[in-house]
């Protein structure tokens, strides 16, 4: 039934306006009630609701999409340790951070954006022990608010969506 299904839908793709093919090795028909599947960078998985106990639909980044990104952030750090902080932050770091906040706001992705901005400040810190000398993690002399506070590093955890569908895209001033 499945191959049915595909070969359906391969007409449509094949067309002149869309000029997309379906890979048979990437293309598979999948129940998401059963099992969840990778599209884009987002993982689709139907699981119950912890307020309402119904099934809803999630999509958050899949694991392949945050291992890139603390893969490209570790690069960054680790070619950025002679620049001055404040520069270095806002001429690489931050266009890493928000254009990938940007590509997964739209997801249930607020967990996944806490676990990228603490992977940041904590290759940060890491780099300034390491450039200064200096023993221990260095939670003290550069906790996580300095980078944000005094250093500007962008706030990944302001873009997740919140709240009810009405208000979320206002900004209270």
């Amino acid at each position: 039934m499945a191959p049915l299904r595909r070969t359906s839908v391969a007409p449509y793709c094949r067309s002149v306006t869309l000029g997309l093919t379906l890979n048979a090795q990437k293309t598979r028909i999948v129940d998401a009630t059963q099992e969840s599947f990778d599209f884009l960078g987002h993982r689709f998985a139907v699981q119950t609701s912890k307020r309402t106990g119904k099934l809803n639909t999630y999509y958050y980044p899949t694991p392949k999409a945050m291992k890139a990104i603390k893969k490209k952030i570790r690069e960054t750090v680790r070619q950025g340790q002679h620049w001055d902080l404040p520069v270095f932050i806002k001429e690489k770091v931050n266009p890493i951070l928000r254009g990938w906040g940007n590509y997964f706001k739209a997801a249930n992705s607020r967990k996944h954006f806490l676990s990228i901005a603490n992977y940041a400040t904590w290759t940060l810190t890491i780099m300034l022990r390491k450039k200064h000398k200096k023993r221990g993690k260095g939670w003290r002399d550069h906790p996580p608010s300095w980078f944000y506070d005094y250093q500007g590093l962008f706030k990944l955890y302001s873009l997740s969506v919140t709240g009810e569908a009405g208000s979320r895209y206002l900004r209270s001033s």
